[in-house]
């Protein structure tokens, strides 16, 4: 059983090995939709557009019109409001 275990980490490590790595260079998938650019919402084709001009599109913020993403820290985030047990 334990020669399984050592079999599979081995060919799952060498997979990993041969990869590309994790941050594509070329994206395949078109840009979000809710991106803010200048304040302004902005299409995936024009975030596509500016990715182009060699803008880097991981500086823009989503727009805050759903509740998923707020651009600001919230009272109850801050690391000193949080309660922790108390650890013996």
């Amino acid at each position: 059983m334990k020669l399984h275990l050592w079999i599979g980490l081995f060919i799952h490590s060498v997979a990993l090995a041969q990869s590309n790595g994790a941050i594509p260079l070329n994206y395949a998938s078109p840009p979000a939709s809710d991106l803010v650019y200048e304040g302004k919402l902005i299409s995936p084709t024009e975030a596509f557009e500016l990715s182009q001009q060699g803008f880097d599109l991981s500086t823009l913020d989503p727009s805050e019109e759903q509740d998923v993403w707020k651009n600001r820290f919230q009272p109850n985030d801050r690391i000193e409001n949080r309660i922790f047990p108390d650890q013996d």
